[in-house]
């Protein structure tokens, strides 16, 4: 979940949800986009096959993106459009093939609820969830509905590979076929595992120590 506006970036992917993290924003519904539910353990979201993923692109101000998504059309199909505030009279979140004021969207984050206006003509430009209509939509600031979070996609960073000292031989000058090795060193929170027979080590080599 994001609490810090600053830490969001060109080439993020989110998810938008109600505060409760029980829906996200699924399916296109011709003028809006409908819920879809969504699986919340500890604050991290396991979005389903219908959640629409939305890829920040930059719009030139601080905290400020187009929202780029992949998502279910009306038809079934999946399809990338840009969300948009798309009237001042009706409450009309929609997306579009290009970009332009009304699909620039401001985000800011307090108490982890996040605040997404577009900066267009229309104003009816700010997203929220509709509890009663199960759908997403873009209201007037003065006539709110429920309260929205973003999630971001978290991909867990790969450990640097280990690294080695070596017994009575200088690294740089490894021309022997057997090295004693001294000591072994992975970053913190990393089990070394090891063979010595050429193999490549499993979880069910030798833990090092």
């Amino acid at each position: 979940m994001v609490s810090d506006v600053s830490t969001l970036k060109a080439g993020d992917e989110i998810i938008i949800t109600d505060t409760k993290y029980e829906q996200s924003i699924g399916k296109e519904d011709k003028n809006n986009f409908k819920q879809t539910s969504i699986t919340c353990t500890y604050n991290k979201i396991k979005p389903g096959e219908d959640v629409a993923i939305i890829t920040l692109e930059s719009a030139g101000n601080a905290n400020t993106f187009y929202l780029n998504g992949y998502y279910t059309n009306s038809s079934g199909s999946k399809e990338t459009g840009y969300f948009y505030a798309a009237s001042s009279g009706s409450n009309y979140l929609r997306a579009q093939t290009s970009k332009n004021d009304n699909s620039k969207a401001l985000i800011s984050i307090a108490n982890d609820i996040a605040t997404i206006k577009f900066q267009g003509t229309n104003t009816r430009n700010w997203i929220q969830y509709n509890q009663s209509s199960s759908l997403f939509a873009c209201y007037a600031e003065d006539k709110p509905q429920k309260d929205i979070a973003i999630f971001r996609k978290y991909v867990e960073a790969k450990p640097e590979a280990p690294t080695f000292t070596y017994e009575g031989v200088d690294e740089k000058r490894m021309e022997f076929d057997e090295i004693g090795v001294a000591y072994i060193y992975a970053q913190d929170g990393c089990t070394i595992y090891y063979t010595i027979n050429g193999n490549d080590p499993t979880t069910s080599s030798t833990e090092y120590d």
